[in-house]
């Protein structure tokens, strides 16, 4: 007997395939039975049926698997759709920080690098506030640190060229 998905050879009275795991099915056959004999040659085993030498074959037989009754399917039901929330929805105010914001990055970048972050950090937090105090209150936080960070980026500037050109007038240049 074989399987009738895979081919693979089984016993008789095997309920599923070795190969594959497909289950078999008792035949109820009523056909007469084939004499069946094997000789062996050198080269390949060769089936005799009904004394005509035959090549071994595995015989494939396409058999659907049984199909169940399925229940009807609904159609999906469509769902509500989903909304970003925006900063209104989270009671926030409307602030400008942008002159804030440039200033700020001016102040990290070429003035004073410390308190650059820290009016960097007090900007972004006025665009998060939730009421219009909280927002004034960081701004006002963020120019105080960037007006400071200004002001000794341009004072340490001046220092140092006062004593680039005091060094070079002591060299006699």
């Amino acid at each position: 007997m074989y399987c009738t998905k895979c081919g693979a050879p089984l016993n008789d009275d095997a309920k599923f395939c070795t190969e594959c795991g497909t289950p078999m099915e008792p035949k109820e056959s009523t056909e007469t039975p084939v004499e069946k004999e094997t000789t062996e040659t050198k080269e390949e085993n060769v089936e005799v049926v009904n004394n005509n030498p035959v090549e071994e074959q595995q015989v494939y037989s396409p058999q659907m698997p049984p199909q169940t009754p399925q229940a009807p399917q609904t159609p999906p039901q469509p769902q509500a759709a989903y909304t970003q929330p925006t900063h209104q929805d989270r009671g926030s105010v409307n602030v400008n920080t942008t002159p804030f914001l440039v200033w700020s990055i001016i102040n990290l970048v070429a003035c004073c690098l410390p308190l650059g972050i820290v009016g960097l950090v007090f900007t972004l937090n006025a665009g998060k506030a939730t009421t219009q105090a909280e927002a004034d209150e960081a701004l006002k936080k963020a120019k105080i640190f960037n007006l400071i960070g200004t002001i000794t980026g341009v004072v340490v500037l001046l220092l140092y060229i006062l004593l680039f050109f005091g060094s070079m007038a002591s060299m006699g240049f």
